[in-house]
């Protein structure tokens, strides 16, 4: 399993990780290559995610993300999979966003841009009332 992190390491990949309150480090990505399925905790950006999974070696093709996520204000592009954004999901074929936390999200186009292997979203926690594009 590969992680990479704010905080750790000095050397990368390793995983990435997000400073708590209390001062301690929380894992935020995750990707278990054996099962080529990256996996998202806390709040996340899209900068973060680019950097991360450019450092896989083999493509993402399962997304989950676990209970305490929560997605950025705008999460427009961010599983985009084009060529400009590195073909960074290309491979993706399904996504589990059941326990995401999209309250504060605002802005979804193109979330899965040319993620033309895409063929299982589950969207059931999403809370789009405040999304406006």
């Amino acid at each position: 399993m590969l992680s990479f992190g704010g905080l750790l390491p000095e050397t990368l990949p390793a995983a990435v990780f997000a400073e708590q309150e209390d001062g301690t480090a929380a894992e935020q990505y995750s990707y278990d290559e054996e099962t080529a399925t990256l996996t998202l905790s806390g709040e996340i950006s899209m900068m973060e995610i680019s950097a991360f999974v450019r450092d896989v070696t083999n493509p993402v093709r399962h997304i989950v993300a676990a209970e305490g996520t929560v997605f950025p204000e705008n999460a427009s592009w961010l599983f985009d999979s084009t060529k400009a954004q590195g073909s960074l999901f290309a491979e993706l074929e399904t996504a589990d966003f059941s326990k995401a936390d999209t309250s504060k999200t605002t802005n979804m186009a193109g979330m899965f841009h040319d993620c033309l292997k895409l063929k299982k979203v589950d969207l059931s926690g999403f809370d789009t009332s405040n999304v406006i594009d």
